[in-house]
């Protein structure tokens, strides 16, 4: 049991430490704070969390009391301090002859911002080369043949569900699988990144019972990109360059575009730690940091986005995706040759309504990035009126 001088002293040197600030290395920083107290002033963990959690209600945003308890256990191990064990006993800490001034906080990094000069550098010759025709051809699905619950089954395991509802506000929510999806609603559908285990638990944060909050969360998964400040074409190729187990790319039904990125952290912590060390290159390239977490909700593609007048709609698919920029993929199919002949082979057929509905839906979806297939599709669309104006004769 630590003395009493000792856990005031502690209590003194915390107040004088400046809070973790999420952006701003606030992993690394409360990793240290937490060694402080366990290598520095030599306190058990269950006195070291207690002191951790007191400093914790200055920083932005608090850790849970989950995450304190896994840093205090973190910064008790690894290798044995410049100045020893217990050098914050002896002679070393702020309170030292009781009237020495703690030390100055170490200035805070400046903010990473989005610079539009860095992202088409990065993006560089590949910029307006990335579009849905391009990520169709390389996707492991054909996007236009991809369901919304056919995407969900594509990137979660059986037995694990996953949060869908209309808005942040959770209107119009359900379950997936467990409850049926819904039509969708004027703002189109939103999916939680992270699988869940469909219980109901408190939200100490809120203080109301949450589906949908991190208690609920089974597995660390997923990081959401999106940019609503790069143009669409350059933060594309931005993303075709960066060397991310990238599973998913979608638009929102707005301006934007999220890509869904394959992290599979342990716990939320590591899953942190992950996004620290991803945050000062991506942010920089017009990653929108508030996008960036643990428990976000992202757009469902496969719905229509009323208010915006626009689908929500998948670009790439691929379920186990690796460490590789995906300008490094290899081409799985010709999306326009592909439904060009489909198209083509429907008139030996007597354009069967059916087969013609499909290689209808497949042109309209890739015709803003071939003219080839708007071409097809207004074609197709004039076969379907004629067959329909001769069915109702």
């Amino acid at each position: 049991m630590p003395r009493p001088d000792v856990i005031s002293r502690a209590r003194t040197y915390l107040a004088n430490v400046p809070p973790a600030i999420s952006g701003s290395g606030g992993h690394t920083h409360t990793l240290l704070t937490a060694r402080a107290l366990t290598r520095g002033f030599l306190l058990e963990p269950a006195s070291a969390v207690a002191l951790l959690a007191e400093w914790n209600a200055k920083c932005q945003p608090q850790w849970t009391g989950k995450e304190l308890e896994h840093k205090v256990r973190s910064s008790a191990t690894g290798p044995t301090p410049e100045k020893g064990d217990g050098y914050l006993l002896n002679g070393d800490e702020p309170e030292q002859g009781r009237n020495a001034a703690p030390p100055a906080p170490a200035p805070r990094p400046p903010k990473i911002e989005y610079d539009s000069e860095k992202l088409l550098r990065f993006a560089g010759s590949w910029n307006g080369k990335i579009d849905l025709v391009w990520l169709a051809n390389r996707s492991v699905f054909d996007p236009a043949t991809v369901t919304p619950d056919g995407f969900l089954r594509a990137i979660y395991r059986p037995g694990e569900h996953v949060y869908v509802a209309e808005n942040d506000w959770g209107e119009n929510d359900a379950i997936w699988p467990k409850e049926a999806l819904s039509a969708g609603g004027k703002a189109g559908m939103k999916f939680l990144a992270q699988p869940i285990d469909a219980e109901w638990h408190p939200n100490p944060r809120t203080g109301k019972m949450s589906r949908r909050s991190r208690e609920s969360v089974t597995s660390w998964r997923y990081l959401v990109l999106e940019s609503d400040m790069a143009k669409a074409r350059v933060w594309l190729a931005a993303l075709a360059k960066l060397p991310l187990r990238i599973s998913a790319i979608y638009s929102s039904g707005g301006k934007s575009i999220h890509a869904l990125v394959r992290l599979d952290a342990t716990t939320e912590a590591h899953w942190k730690d992950q996004r620290e060390r991803l945050l000062e290159g991506i942010v920089v390239l017009g990653a929108d940091r508030q996008s960036m977490s643990s428990v976000r909700l992202t757009r469902l593609p496969g719905f229509f986005r009323e208010e915006k007048g626009r689908w929500q709609k998948l670009l790439y698919l691929n379920p186990e995706p690796q460490a590789s920029p995906l300008i490094s993929n290899l081409t799985r199919r010709d999306v326009e040759e592909m439904w060009w002949e489909f198209a083509a082979g429907l008139g030996a057929e007597g354009w069967p309504p059916a087969k013609v509905a499909t290689a209808l839906a497949a042109a309209r979806y890739y015709e803003r990035g071939s003219t080839r297939l708007q071409e097809m599709a207004g074609e197709l669309s004039e076969i379907q009126e004629i067959y329909k104006t001769t069915e109702n004769k």
